[in-house]
């Protein structure tokens, strides 16, 4: 075969090789890229609804919280004042304490 007619047709070869690289190489870039961003998209999804989750748990506490303290202060001015007529009863019949 004459060295002439060849060369150009494994240039071509090697040339047409380079370009379905570089086009692999782009749809596979292309195709990461894209499922990057759909986990991308789910990881936020998700951290968002935890965060709601979480809220709202706490939320529930704060409230809870808040009424089990108001509880308590219901139940210490109610003991103050039984002191306190316990205190006034305790002078009245005894009034050598005073």
């Amino acid at each position: 075969m004459d060295e002439r007619v060849t060369k150009p047709t494994i240039e071509t070869v090697l040339e047409r090789m380079n370009e379905m690289e570089q086009r692999l190489g782009e749809r596979i870039e292309a195709s990461v890229s894209a499922s990057e961003h759909r986990m991308t998209e789910r990881i936020e999804a998700s951290v968002a609804a935890s965060e709601q989750r979480t809220a709202a748990r706490i939320n529930k506490l704060e409230d809870e919280l808040g009424t089990r303290l108001d509880r308590l202060e219901s139940l210490t001015y109610s003991t103050r004042a039984d002191f306190l007529d316990l205190r006034l009863k305790l002078r009245e019949h005894l009034p050598a304490l005073h």
